[in-house]
């Protein structure tokens, strides 16, 4: 599945596409919208233990959607093998 997911940095909104198969941990999402303003060198250093949304915030990066934006079928993705025409 793909998903948006939507967050603001500095008040500016900013959007990040995730593949999941399932709905996306909230941990995962936040992570990732760290990463994608900062790459590998975020402002604040995550501490061992620290909840992950927690340092998000402490980065200034606030989560405000997540959104399917399309649903990937185990059927569509190996075709119509199989059936007659």
């Amino acid at each position: 599945m793909d998903w948006l997911v939507t967050y603001k940095y500095e008040n500016v909104e900013r959007h990040l596409k995730l593949q999941a198969r399932t709905v996306p941990n909230i941990q995962v999402v936040a992570f990732r919208a760290v990463m994608e303003v900062f790459g590998e060198a975020p402002p604040v250093s995550k501490v061992a233990g620290q909840p992950v949304l927690e340092w998000m915030r402490a980065c200034g990066v606030d989560i405000t959607d997540v959104i399917l934006l399309r649903r990937t079928s185990r059927r569509a993705s190996e075709g119509e093998e199989g059936h007659a025409p």
